[in-house]
């Protein structure tokens, strides 16, 4: 699996987990910071992996589901849900 896919699997996962729908995630990267995180068709873009994001943006994403950006990265966590 290439790394793309893990971030945009553990992604998925963390939103779901927190019963979070794409546009509620999206709203809560919008309260961090107003940019193009907080769309709702970015957050699906980037589940799909049809986006590769900055840095940056791995951090707030990683902040708005409640986590640290290297969890978001780890093979473990797709197999135990976050």
């Amino acid at each position: 699996m290439e790394i793309e896919e893990i971030f945009a699997k553990n992604v998925r996962l963390q939103r779901d987990r927190l019963g979070l729908t794409q546009e509620e995630l999206a709203e809560r990267c919008f309260q961090i910071e107003e940019d193009a995180l907080a769309n709702r068709s970015y957050i699906s873009d980037i589940e799909n992996c049809r986006r590769n994001i900055t840095l940056d943006k791995i951090g707030k994403l990683a902040k708005a589901l409640g986590v640290q950006p290297y969890k978001l990265f780890l093979t473990k966590d797709i197999d135990e849900k976050l």
